[in-house]
């Protein structure tokens, strides 16, 4: 009975957590301001109500206590552990017509590296 209580959880697990990272991506859509209008206070309101969901998840699954944040990085391990550009130089390769669609597979393909394979699956 064990094994399928396990089985059960691996899977729905799997389940919801593709729901859960495709809601964020798509809630990170709303982003662009080319379509859409909003404050740094909705946004911390979002992301903040993000937050506390997580904890309560956290909580009942008897986590209490969020992770320490890691190590700082050097310079050089931080491009590759956490390929993300200033949001100003990002901003200037939209303005010049770059596509992001590039970076975006790259980003993607960079933090892949660092993910466990069983998160990994789910990335969209």
């Amino acid at each position: 009975m064990s094994k399928d209580k396990a089985g059960n959880f691996v899977r729905l697990a799997e389940k919801r957590l593709a729901n859960v990272l495709e809601a964020i991506r798509v809630l990170g859509n709303l982003s662009n301001r080319g379509n859409y209008t909003y404050t740094d206070e909705q946004v911390a309101e979002i992301f903040g109500t993000i937050r506390s969901s997580v904890a309560e998840a956290e909580g009942l699954f008897g986590i209490t206590a969020p992770p320490p944040p890691p190590p700082p990085l050097e310079e050089s391990q931080a491009v590759w552990e956490n390929p993300m550009i200033p949001i100003s130089e990002w901003q200037a390769a939209v303005t010049a017509g770059e596509t992001t669609s590039g970076y975006m597979n790259w980003m993607d393909e960079k933090r892949a590296e660092g993910v466990p394979e069983f998160v990994r699956r789910f990335q969209c």
